[in-house]
């Protein structure tokens, strides 16, 4: 077909020529990085964000389109005079949609490279999935679906095995027999294949793991056990309440993994002196201690509240009016004292609370409503940047920085 039928034709092409999901050339080869290839469609997509701006089809693709539980491939797409950054791909029944930022001309010759570290990610995590639900399956134990995140990936099942390192001694096991991880194409259709897949027209494909496990996928693979390196088993979680996720890694997540941790718990024993080993005592000790600490500052802050509500009543009761200022308190407290305050109390009083860096918090109560209205307002003018208002017996506000000349204008008011 030459450049000048592909631009005549671009809206219209049949897939005849044109490589499709599951005889990509990603799908042949895991470890090809780069490949020249010949744009046969592109269309601007209405409301896509800034970076999928275009939907960009190729004659074929070694960036794998997003499906089977796979992450899609990044990479850029370069011709002889710009480059073009692919963010996503997906698939479209029987078609890979590369997204770009800008359009690229039908018939253009592009030179395609993958991010490379993101597929080798990929491949491992995936191959992985497979070898996981091998063993699991040695334990008749399904697996229902399973997902692969930034940090881990994780296979559901509806029973969990009773013994999580025999799974993973199985799993490195086998692991370093180094069993060779083929694809061969199949013309059964599974049941599991997506709806929207026409296996008639399509390719269905088989993922081997030696001998000991067959199934369909569309992912791109290692070539041997032995690549995934090593899977550790992470931690279980509960899904929809009968079901249950088996989170794990592999490959060089499980490095990357490892060095991270112990980097993190080297950095937390140096906080709480400690060696790493002791830090789960530590912590439990630390827990306790504050679990202790703040029943103590509870005690103490009603201790506070009471002392402060019989001080203010008491001035209420004797001269009309009460005013406190507590720098570390919060609203909470000031509630609290204005709440142990009898009900029915004659005058007005003003609490405060914070500081020049944290703000402030003001209260002001009265059971006369319109002495309450002029103490607000007096408030406002002598602290312009007070916020706030209030109905029946409260007013509140907020200062975004409390100073001690606010503290002062405020007790003059009353």
């Amino acid at each position: 077909m030459t450049v000048e039928q592909l631009t005549a034709t671009a809206s219209s092409l049949s897939l005849d020529g044109r490589k499709i999901v599951g005889n990509l050339a990603c799908q042949h080869d895991t470890y090809a990085t780069h490949m020249t290839s010949t744009v046969c469609q592109c269309d601007k997509v209405k409301k896509a964000k800034p970076d999928e701006a275009c939907e960009v089809q190729l004659m074929d693709t070694i960036l794998f389109p997003e499906g089977g539980g796979q992450p899609f491939d990044t990479g850029l797409l370069k011709t002889s005079t710009d480059s073009y950054r692919v963010n996503r791909v997906m698939r479209r029944g029987l078609q890979a949609i590369h997204y770009t930022a800008k359009p690229i001309s039908v018939g253009e010759t592009v030179d395609i490279e993958v991010d490379w570290p993101r597929r080798w990610d990929h491949a491992q995590q995936h191959s992985g999935q497979h070898l996981v639900s091998a063993v699991l399956d040695m334990l008749e134990i399904p697996t229902l679906a399973w997902s692969m995140t930034p940090e881990w990936c994780y296979v559901e099942v509806a029973t969990l095995p009773k013994d999580f390192r025999w799974v993973e001694d199985k799993c490195n096991e086998i692991i370093r027999q180094n069993l060779p991880i083929t694809v061969h194409e199949t013309k059964e259709k599974p049941a599991n294949l997506p709806d929207d897949y026409d296996a008639s027209a399509g390719v269905v494909r088989i993922v081997s793991i030696g001998g000991i496990d067959q199934n369909p996928c569309c992912g791109t693979h290692v070539r041997s056990t032995s690549e995934l390196n090593a899977i550790t088993i992470l931690h279980t979680s509960g899904i929809r309440g009968t079901n249950f996720r088996i989170h794990f890694v592999c490959g060089d997540r499980c490095r990357k993994m490892l060095s991270e941790s112990h980097a993190q718990a080297r950095t937390l024993g140096a906080q709480l002196s400690c060696q790493s080993h002791d830090l789960p005592d530590k912590v439990t000790l630390l827990q306790t201690q504050l679990r202790d600490a703040l029943r103590r500052e509870r005690g103490l802050k009603a201790e506070v509240v009471t002392m402060e509500s019989t001080r203010m009543a008491e001035e209420l009761q004797q001269v009309g009016k009460s005013f406190m200022y507590r720098e570390n308190a919060d609203v909470e407290f000031l509630n609290s004292v204005l709440n142990a305050l009898p009900k029915d109390f004659v005058g007005a009083c003003i609490l405060v609370a914070g500081n020049k860096a944290s703000g402030g918090q003001v209260l002001i109560a009265s059971n006369d409503s319109e002495r309450l209205k002029a103490l607000g307002e007096a408030a406002k003018q002598r602290v312009p940047t007070l916020k706030g208002g209030g109905r029946a017996t409260r007013f509140q506000g907020k200062v975004p920085s409390l100073l001690p000349k606010d503290v002062e204008e405020l007790a003059l008011i009353l």
